[in-house]
């Protein structure tokens, strides 16, 4: 039984050390003169924002399964229901105001914003890793899955799956004015797809590891695409060619592109600010956060950034 104390009593011990470890390396850090400040949320492990409402709100998903919304006016912090107790692996804000969250399980918790009224939504039982609003008459979403199928859900509607060509889908998007989508996989290849016809338009493999990122330019004429080797390609989405190249030294986990400026976030813990006044991307300078950024969101006008980086801590800096 003494021994039993004694393990247990050294186990306290270990974990009380590594508290004081994290707690002193989330606030005692050298903070670069970019740091603006930092708001506590009311939950642990950060993995997920995103403005929204015209910038006046973010919103935030944890790996506890709680999604938070937080007035950026008054700092009031909201929890959106009871956790789901799965880590939120995919998190999205449609131009109308609608919220959907999705679990490590595949569950889908959906809110029309500002009043966060719930709206029922059927879930795929297969995690979500990647998600966006199509419009229509009505609130219509496509989802990827980690089995790379593609899922459209809809209110009070059932759940239609289709095939990718993918083996898991990490990232997709639209391409702006048509009914194109275009995502990206766990393998390192595009594909293009019509939504309309039902069909591939093709796919082209250029990334050697899984792509989590894309990024349109401001006038919908480049689209961009980042992976965990850090490397960046700058894409003609008609032609479905690359037209430009650019690295950086870790994963690319964010990725904006405003005015004439790629903003990239990196497990390295920097905030990259890109020079885009063509396709070409040029760094100009990086601002380093100390600690692994797990994401990154970026003000409409471009001026501020916000990373979450696995703790409690929403932190802002000023990128212009």
């Amino acid at each position: 039984m003494t021994r039993w104390l004694w393990i247990a009593a050294g186990l306290a011990s270990v974990t009380l050390i590594a508290g004081v470890a994290v707690w002193w390396w989330t606030t005692r850090r050298t903070l670069p003169p970019e740091f603006s400040r930092r708001l506590p949320a009311t939950v642990q492990h950060l993995t997920e924002v995103k403005y929204a409402l015209d910038d006046r709100l973010l919103l935030l998903g944890s790996a506890t399964g709680t999604v938070l919304s937080l007035d950026l006016a008054s700092e009031r912090l909201q929890t959106l229901e009871p956790s789901s107790r799965q880590p939120i692996v995919a998190l999205s804000v449609s131009p109308d105001g609608a919220l959907v969250a999705s679990g490590l399980n595949g569950e889908l918790r959906a809110w029309q914003m500002p009043d966060f009224k719930a709206m029922p939504l059927q879930s795929p039982e297969m995690p979500v890793t990647a998600m966006v609003f199509r419009k229509t008459n009505e609130l219509s979403v496509l989802f990827g899955l980690a089995d790379g199928r593609i899922a459209t859900a809809a209110p009070k509607k059932k759940l239609t799956l289709r095939k990718s060509g993918h083996r898991g889908i990490k990232a997709m998007t639209l391409q702006p004015g048509s009914d194109v989508l275009i995502t990206a996989g766990t393998e390192g290849k595009l594909v293009w797809y019509d939504l309309k016809t039902d069909s591939q338009l093709g796919s082209i493999t250029e990334h050697r590891t899984e792509v989590p990122c894309l990024a349109w330019s401001p006038d919908g004429k480049w689209l961009v695409s980042g992976d965990w080797n850090g490397q960046l390609r700058v894409w003609d989405p008609v032609k479905r060619e690359v037209v430009a190249r650019a690295d950086q030294p870790d994963a690319v986990v964010g990725l904006v592109w405003r005015d004439q400026r790629l903003i990239t976030g990196s497990w390295d813990g920097r905030i990259r600010l890109w020079n885009c006044d063509g396709p070409t991307p040029r760094l100009d300078r990086s601002i380093n956060t100390g600690q692994p950024i797990h994401a990154l969101t970026v003000s409409g006008d471009g001026a501020q950034a916000v990373t979450v980086s696995n703790t409690a801590d929403v932190e802002f800096w000023n990128v212009k």
